[in-house]
């Protein structure tokens, strides 16, 4: 079935049928099969092509939108306990939970030397939702007994500028 696109329809087409599906199609095979899956009989290409970026263009303005500022977030810390104390090799568990009454963007957990000039451990985890598990750790390879922080912070838009940030204070021991 050949279909009267121009090359920058096609293109137009491919890269929407990209960002729906994350597969990359080839233009004149797979373009005619999506349309012969989808477009409805009466309906001409160029019309349904239109119809579709459209629908694509508003179900990604409100498929996944930025955090409320006055929405609520809450991050409890379940492991580490204020001031515990890890001697080097211990596992360093992070535990919590971050709650909101908006969607979450994901989190980054880390543990930070109280001053902030030296990260030891960060990881992160790109998710969605209104209730989202922080569970990870490290092993204490500090050589010297130092101040640390357990940060656990929420992102709450996609681009990371809006976060909140909850921290409980550790001490990494070499022995």
């Amino acid at each position: 079935m050949g279909i009267a696109l121009t090359e920058s329809e096609k293109d137009a087409l491919e890269a929407f049928l990209k960002m729906l599906t994350n597969q990359q199609f080839v233009k004149n095979k797979l373009l005619s099969e999506f349309f012969l899956l989808f477009q409805p009989h009466n309906m001409p290409a160029k019309q349904f092509l239109f119809v579709a970026l459209i629908a694509s263009t508003a179900w990604g303005v409100t498929a996944c939108h930025n955090h409320d500022d006055d929405a609520r977030v809450t991050i409890t810390i379940n492991q580490p306990t204020a001031n515990q104390i890890f001697a080097l090799g211990d596992s360093v568990i992070i535990d919590a939970t971050i709650t909101s009454e908006a969607e979450l963007h994901g989190w980054v957990a880390r543990v930070v030397s109280a001053d902030g000039s030296v990260v030891f451990f960060e990881n992160d985890k790109h998710t969605h939702g209104e209730e989202l598990a922080v569970n990870t750790g490290w092993v204490n390879t500090v050589t010297n007994e130092t101040q640390a922080f357990v940060e656990v912070r929420a992102e709450l838009n996609h681009s990371g500028t809006k976060t909140k940030t909850e921290k409980v204070a550790v001490v990494l021991k070499k022995d």
